[in-house]
């Protein structure tokens, strides 16, 4: 029996969207993203929901945000909480607090940044990982998750590419 419980998995990909402009969706818009993906990644991701007190004024560490997700064919949930925001680098660090992911990991953080290429204004890198504890051995590491992650930033960066060429 292994005693591999700590893990990560993560990925790095470009997208065409400014990164100041993308970082901005994730921190002070997550709840628009639904509206932001295709029908198809809508059906994994069919709501966001902010749950700040205050009601929603932009991103800050402790605003809470709860994903709706569709996995294996059954709604889930994944409550967090920002716990770390980097604006001088496009960081943002999201901890797991509540919901179905708990079940299978006894902590669970999704950390997000988004860079400018090296000298070109025009493209960024997302950098995405995901770093978690497993209850057990017998928990799969996170990659349909990581996946669904992906489809979402890489909708999201089709979306502000649209919107741009149509403001133009």
């Amino acid at each position: 029996m292994s005693n591999y419980k700590f893990g990560k998995v993560e990925t790095h990909f470009e997208i065409k969207a400014g990164a100041e402009r993308f970082y901005d969706v994730f921190l002070n818009r997550p709840h628009h993203i639904p509206n932001m993906i295709t029908s198809q990644t809508r059906e994994k991701l069919p709501s966001v929901d902010i749950n700040d007190d205050d009601h929603f004024s932009g991103g800050k560490v402790g605003t809470l945000v709860s994903w709706n997700y569709i996995q294996d064919g059954k709604a889930k949930v994944a409550k967090e909480i920002i716990e770390a925001i980097d604006r001088e680098n496009n960081s943002i660090t999201w901890k797991v607090i509540g919901g179905d992911l708990l079940e299978h990991y006894k902590s669970f953080k999704f950390i997000q940044q988004i860079t400018t290429q090296q000298g070109d204004q025009a493209s960024s890198m997302v950098h995405l990982s995901l770093e978690y504890e497993k209850v057990d051995d017998n928990v799969p590491d996170p990659h349909a998750l990581l996946q669904l992650v992906i489809d979402i930033h890489k909708d999201v960066d089709a979306h502000l590419n649209i919107t741009t060429q149509s403001a133009a």
